[in-house]
């Protein structure tokens, strides 16, 4: 599955678990689904997108922040 979205980067490059700060790019809209229950905490998705890729396709997503944000999961599946 491949996703992409335009985007005011906060870094530019590949998000990985390693090299990610979690920052909200809207903190409002970030807060009402969290007080909603649809958002967990602040960075919980780039963990649990690795988390669960890896575990349901043996890969990992590939994160990558620009003027473009751009997700790529279960690419082992399309090949």
């Amino acid at each position: 599955m491949y996703a992409d979205n335009p985007s005011t980067a906060i870094r530019y490059g590949v998000i990985t678990l390693d090299n990610y700060t979690p920052k909200a790019k809207n903190p409002s809209i970030a807060k009402v689904f969290k007080e909603i229950g649809y958002a967990d905490e602040l960075g919980s998705g780039v963990r649990n997108l690795t988390k669960y890729t890896k575990a349901y396709s043996g890969t990992l997503p590939v994160l990558e922040d620009g003027e473009i944000f751009k997700m790529v999961i279960f690419e082992r599946l399309l090949n």
